[in-house]
């Protein structure tokens, strides 16, 4: 299974690309997708009847962003 996500752009002018993280359970991710400087992915293999639980965060040479917002997507 697969889902398609997409984000507003970082406010910061200094990004020079997005991870998408996700896991099965609220607030826990441990799971990465390299997305560059993208504001859109496709998360793919993902299993059926399962709950995922995804955040974005910005980086960039200084680090990463916090997370963004989690959504959440029923398989």
């Amino acid at each position: 299974m697969e889902v398609r996500l997409k984000w507003d752009p970082s406010p910061s002018a200094n990004v020079d690309g997005y991870r998408v993280f996700y896991g099965t359970s609220p607030g826990f991710h441990p799971s990465v997708q390299e997305v560059g400087n993208y504001t859109q992915c496709t998360v793919i293999g993902l299993s059926a009847e399962t709950d995922y639980y995804f955040v974005v965060r910005a980086y960039n040479d200084a680090g990463e962003s916090g997370d963004s917002n989690e959504v959440s997507w029923e398989g």
